[in-house]
């Protein structure tokens, strides 16, 4: 049994990134990668995948209301 190489261990976190930000689930992502559900898991955990995948989520529209929102509110707080 041969561990993989620092690179290798970074293309393939990089792979399982897209993956993951592209929609795909954990248990595909693992099998499709070569590494278990937990290396998966923890990678998404460490690394803040889950707020990636959600800002991909979010149309623009969306987005700029948001944002318009969140400068409105802090203006308000600086006028009181």
């Amino acid at each position: 049994f041969q561990m993989g190489t620092k690179k290798d261990n970074e293309n393939k976190r990089e792979l399982a990134k897209m993956l993951y930000v592209g929609g795909s689930e954990v248990a595909e992502i693992a099998e499709r990668v070569g590494v278990s559900r937990q290396s998966v898991s923890a990678w998404i955990n460490k690394n803040g995948w889950k707020e990636l995948r959600a800002a991909r989520s979010i149309t623009r529209p969306e987005l700029v209301n948001k944002l318009l929102v969140a400068i409105n509110n802090l203006i308000e707080d600086v006028n009181t």
